[in-house]
């Protein structure tokens, strides 16, 4: 997330993970390093498996979402949730990222045949066409 808030300096940078205990007990050191010198993101707790979509209705209704990572659990049951409830959110010329997927290309082509979908090995993009 530091090199995305360090890139965009002007975009509303929003993580979404199970647990945040990792990034809060290493937020500091990351500072000290330089990272977040431009952007500070917004951390949330979410789960990919049951996502919560009231939080993400209120997260990103009004705004919607240009750019999705998804470098999460990396499971079809995971990523395919994501993807669904994350989906209504996307605008404009968005872009969905999956990483560390050797079947995401596959199940998103599957559930959403109308969408761009390439990928190179472990690394999925699905775009709007």
């Amino acid at each position: 997330m530091a090199v995305w808030c360090d890139l965009f300096p002007d975009a509303r940078v929003v993580g979404l993970d199970i647990d945040l205990t990792h990034y809060r007990e290493n937020i500091d050191n990351l500072v000290e390093r330089g990272a977040f010198s431009r952007n500070r993101p917004e951390v949330y707790e979410f789960d990919q498996l049951a996502p919560d979509e009231a939080m993400l209705r209120d997260l990103f209704s009004g705004q919607g979402v240009d750019i999705v990572i998804d470098d999460g659990l990396h499971s079809d049951p995971a990523i395919k949730a994501t993807f669904g409830a994350v989906r209504p959110y996307l605008v404009n010329d968005w872009l969905y990222i999956i990483e560390d997927s050797l079947s995401a290309a596959e199940l998103i082509a599957g559930i959403a045949p109308e969408l761009s979908v390439r990928a190179d090995r472990e690394l999925t993009v699905v775009a709007a066409t």
